[in-house]
């Protein structure tokens, strides 16, 4: 099964903010963090979730990931947003080149279910190019 497919099984997953359990709620980096944990995609040290940020980190020194641009995305790569490399705040997985799947919709005021329920936050499928400020992508290639 492919990261993208994986992840599409949570569609309807309420969107919380810090969230990291697909069964209750998830942000975004808890939804892709889940997504590369079950393709154990992560090196064997590494347990913890990351934010946005620390997960870009983690890919970033890890030569099984690729970085890509935007241009060249494909389903399953990795998909990161914000204000710079400071200042990433949201992540997402390509779907195809032209949508992604993500946990969106909320923000750090989205802390209970009712919340994400009353936002429309969830994890959802979206056209990336709704999406402003994109980084930087990586794909996974595999052992080194």
């Amino acid at each position: 099964m492919d990261l993208a497919d994986y992840l599409l099984k949570f569609v309807g997953t309420p969107y919380l903010w810090g969230g990291n359990n697909v069964s209750v709620g998830v942000d975004c980096s808890g939804l892709v963090n889940e997504g590369i944990k079950a393709m154990g995609w992560f090196r064997s040290y590494s347990k913890k979730d990351r934010n946005s940020k620390g997960l870009w980190l983690e890919l970033y020194h890890d030569a099984r990931w690729m970085e890509v641009r935007l241009d060249d995305i494909i389903k399953d790569d990795v998909l990161f947003w914000g204000h710079g490399h400071e200042n990433m705040n949201h992540v997402s997985v390509a779907l195809s080149r032209n949508l992604m799947v993500e946990s969106g919709g909320g923000d750090s005021s989205t802390k209970f279910i009712w919340q994400a329920r009353k936002k429309n936050a969830m994890v959802r499928v979206r056209p990336i190019d709704e999406r402003k400020h994109f980084l930087v992508a990586y794909r996974y290639i595999g052992e080194e």
